[in-house]
C-alpha cells in the first residue's frame, strides 16, 4: 500500500488595516479551490495524511479541504492552545475561529 504525507503550512489571511495585501479575505474562495485540487491531484488511490496548524487562513482551508476528500488530518500547533488562537485565529474575525 502507497501512501502521501503532506505538510502543509500556508499564510494567515490579512488582518484589518495590512498596509501591504498577502492574502486578502476576497481570496479566500479562489486559494480554498486551488487547495482542494491540488490535493486531488497528489492523491493517487493509497493512503493520504495531512499535518498543519491551525491558523485563520492557509491551515484551516487546507484542513477543510481534506475533510471535504475524507483525508484524515493531524493538527500541529506551535503554541499552546489559547495562545495559538489569540495569535493566529481571533485577530481574523469570529468567522475564522467557528470553523
Amino acid at each position: 500500500m502507497s501512501g502521501v504525507v503532506i505538510a502543509f503550512s500556508g499564510h494567515r489571511v490579512d488582518d484589518e488595516g495590512r498596509t501591504t495585501a498577502r492574502f486578502p479575505h476576497s481570496a479566500e474562495a479562489s486559494v480554498a479551490s486551488v487547495l482542494g485540487a491540488a490535493l486531488d491531484d497528489l492523491f493517487s488511490g493509497g493512503v493520504m495524511r495531512g499535518f498543519a496548524a491551525l491558523a485563520s487562513g492557509g491551515d484551516i482551508l487546507f484542513h477543510e479541504a481534506c475533510l471535504e476528500r475524507d483525508i484524515p488530518t493531524t493538527i500541529l500547533l506551535p503554541l499552546p492552545v489559547e495562545e495559538f488562537l489569540i495569535e493566529s485565529v481571533t485577530p481574523s474575525g469570529d468567522d475564522w475561529m467557528d470553523r
